[in-house]
């Protein structure tokens, strides 16, 4: 996850943030997370999944929900999904949108 914490402290000056969701395979907690990030040194969140929404139907996935990477914009549109992360697309897709 050293990508995302890079694309955090890259971008979360300007209002850009960065958040990891965890869809617990294996029954992690809260406090399982916590010490994840902790040992991880991620300073941007991580939300454990309640099933409050289906990731199955999220959008792009095929019916396979992770690893997926979402960019919202300002207005809380979904403006791009993907399987794999991509730090060149993911940092011109933010610079664009923030240049707006």
């Amino acid at each position: 996850m050293s990508d995302l914490q890079d694309l955090h402290e890259s971008y979360r000056d300007r209002g850009v943030r960065v958040y990891a969701l965890n869809v617990p395979a294996f029954g992690e907690n809260q406090q399982t997370l916590a010490g994840i990030q902790e040992q991880a040194g991620l300073s941007y969140p991580v939300l454990n999944h309640q099933g409050t929404i289906s990731l199955i139907d999220f959008a792009g996935s095929n019916g396979f929900p992770y690893p997926r990477d979402a960019i919202i914009d300002q207005n809380g549109v979904l403006v791009y999904t993907n399987k794999n992360y991509d730090a060149g697309t993911t940092r011109a897709i933010i610079d664009g949108l923030l240049a707006q």
